[in-house]
């Protein structure tokens, strides 16, 4: 589904120069649960940004099937991203002043889908994520639990075949992030490829597959890494560390 080689990002020049990703290979395949851990500035969610077409590589390239992506326009990729591509924020990326409603039918209008349409699928999703009370309620109201949800529900509306979520629970209580991750497993199973951006093991153990990205270079591959919920293991030469 998803081929990365050889992704570089560098921002800025001269001096203030600094290489954000280093040299990434990465295949996500289609049906895929992956986690894409590291800590603070190691470049996950740039690698996040890049895979979601909300930023460029400054070098390599980046194929979705049959599709260079590295190679469309700016137009064609403004419209690739909006046909194959949902996201979910840590800070929820929701307009407070729009009801739930409204906030999951943005990306519909963005599609051109007609009004009727729109509604039966609105309608289908927040019953599936148990927030059909919730339709009418401004953004502003909710709690973060309840945010989460319609931004899930945002990015689930759209049918979109690639959803990318970055510290999806970061901003959440541990039994609400368990409920979002349980989710994430759902549509999953559904067919959905799902990437999760963490530096959290126990989100990570939600997921099939883990990398694992330090100072803008993969330093662990998803063969390399077991995730146990509360903890991960490093293993290297057959050996545990």
């Amino acid at each position: 589904m998803i081929r990365l080689e050889n992704i570089c990002k560098i921002y800025g020049t001269g001096e203030g120069r600094v290489k954000a990703l280093n040299g990434i290979d990465l295949t996500i395949e289609k049906g895929d649960m992956l986690s894409v851990m590291g800590t603070s500035g190691s470049g996950k969610s740039t690698l996040l940004n890049i895979l979601g077409c909300m930023d460029r590589a400054t070098s390599g390239d980046y194929y979705y099937d049959d599709v260079h992506v590295s190679a469309l326009s700016a137009a064609k990729l403004d419209l690739f991203r909006k046909q194959k591509i949902g996201f979910v924020f840590q800070d929820f990326a929701l307009l407070p002043n729009y009801t739930v409603y409204e906030s999951i039918e943005m990306p519909l209008i963005a599609q051109n889908i007609p009004g009727r349409k729109r509604r039966k699928t609105i309608e289908r999703v927040v019953e599936r994520l148990g927030i059909t009370n919730l339709m009418d309620k401004k953004i502003s109201t909710l709690s973060g639990g309840q945010k989460q949800r319609c931004a899930i529900g945002r990015a689930v509306a759209k049918d979109s075949e690639l959803i990318l979520a970055d510290e999806p629970t970061g901003a959440l209580d541990s039994k609400n992030g368990e409920e979002i991750m349980k989710l994430f497993c759902e549509l999953n199973e559904e067919g959905r490829t799902v990437v999760v951006i963490t530096h959290d093991t126990g989100i990570a153990g939600y997921c099939k597959r883990h990398v694992r990205i330090e100072d803008g270079v993969m330093v662990t591959h998803d063969q390399e890494v077991v995730v146990e919920r509360d903890r991960i293991v490093t293993v290297k030469d057959g050996r545990i560390s």
